[in-house]
């Protein structure tokens, strides 16, 4: 199952003030600090891929290879936490400007599923600048 998750400009423990500092969280932060565990507020089953979007921008997409429940330390470090999601692969988009409603996809500040076809037509569009995998 494909998701989109979007993130609003904040100044809150383990939220992000501008694009630049979610670009940063997703190139160093996620796997090297957070050893690639992605803490979210949704808990989602069967959840494979997460399209990662700040301030109604695509930025990325995290391939997820399980879930779980935080941990104490997850808690810590986000306390909004409900999910915490291992990631095999953060695949950040070449094209960083393409908007999610311009693909149609709204309301989805708290998740929303991703259709297969609009999914592959946002990867047609946006291209994968850089891969970082967690090995």
């Amino acid at each position: 199952m494909i998701y989109i998750f979007g993130h609003s400009p904040s100044s809150n423990p383990g939220e992000f003030a501008t694009k630049a500092h979610a670009l940063d969280y997703l190139r160093h932060e996620l796997p090297q600090t957070n050893h690639f565990r992605y803490r979210m507020t949704i808990n989602i089953n069967n959840l494979n891929s997460i399209l990662f979007a700040f301030d109604g921008v695509l930025l990325a997409e995290l391939v997820s290879q399980d879930k779980f429940k935080p941990s104490p330390e997850d808690v810590k470090e986000y306390p909004k936490a409900r999910a915490t999601y291992l990631i095999d692969e953060i695949r950040i988009f070449q094209d960083k400007n393409l908007r999610a409603s311009d693909m149609g996809l709204t309301r989805y500040q708290f998740g929303r599923e991703v259709p297969q076809d609009v999914y592959e037509r946002i990867l047609e569009k946006v291209g994968v600048e850089e891969v970082i995998t967690n090995l």
